[in-house]
């Protein structure tokens, strides 16, 4: 037996002028900056002060590290933090956030991933929240979002 109307799908709308309903947007299309900021608080492997990598927000980031022999795509580049010395990988991990959630996703790495100090399973998302500890390979580094200015 057929529905006598389509199924909707959850979604939350926002009356226009017209007093039309229109989809209010829950998540921006790959590439397109979001009114925030990932802070990476990163330990210097060798001690010393920690060093801070911020960046704006996308709804998903590769992380990894840059090599001259083999150039592979990354939107945050631990190359420069000694990532070949820690053990990240090329394409280590993505970051995503939708609906005001960052997660993180380790892509297979060779080193893996963990979160305050607990192993996390390729392939599957993690939720991340403010000053929790993330280790790609032996890099470690604390995760803030801040709202981002102007």
């Amino acid at each position: 037996m057929q529905a006598p109307y389509p199924k909707q799908q959850n979604k939350r709308f926002l009356m226009n002028k017209s007093g039309s309903k229109k989809p209010t947007p829950t998540a921006t299309p790959h590439g397109d900056e979001l009114p925030l900021r990932l802070v990476l608080h990163i330990q210097n492997p060798t001690g010393g002060a920690p060093k801070i990598l911020a960046t704006r927000m996308r709804d998903k980031l590769i992380v990894g590290r840059t090599s001259v022999d083999t150039p592979v795509p990354v939107d945050i580049d631990l190359a420069l933090f000694d990532a070949v010395n820690t053990g990240v990988s090329r394409q280590h991990a993505a970051f995503y956030f939708a609906d005001g959630t960052l997660e993180v996703e380790d892509l297979q790495s060779t080193n893996g991933t963990r979160i305050n100090g607990f192993p996390v399973q390729s392939g599957r998302r993690y939720r991340l929240r403010n000053g929790d500890e993330l280790e790609f390979g032996r890099l470690q580094m604390v995760i803030k979002i801040i709202r981002a200015a102007g």
